[in-house]
């Protein structure tokens, strides 16, 4: 991890977005993220990340409807002519 990444990861800590960390192994899986309450920002023995922002939308055959943080709660604000409702995840 670069310095400048590493530097990110800690700004983005004090600006009070949620991080995620991983012991670094050789067979990576991605299911292995934890949140990171109390970073100890062992950058050698863990790898870190701001915590992917999650959103669900419904999708509608006149367009789209608005983002939702929970599946659960885009299913209750449904429309008529909703065909699909995707999860959306954006990875800093």
């Amino acid at each position: 991890m670069t310095n400048k990444k590493i530097i990110a990861i800690i700004q983005a800590f004090v600006d009070g977005k949620k991080i995620e960390f991983k012991r670094r192994r050789e067979n990576e899986n991605e299911n292995e993220w934890e949140n990171c309450i109390h970073p100890i920002w062992n950058f050698y023995t863990f790898d870190y990340r701001i915590k992917p922002v999650e959103y669900w939308v419904n999708i509608y055959d006149w367009g789209t409807g608005e983002l939702h943080e929970t599946k659960e709660k885009a299913d209750n604000m449904t429309l008529n002519g909703r065909i699909k409702c995707i999860h959306l995840a954006e990875v800093f």
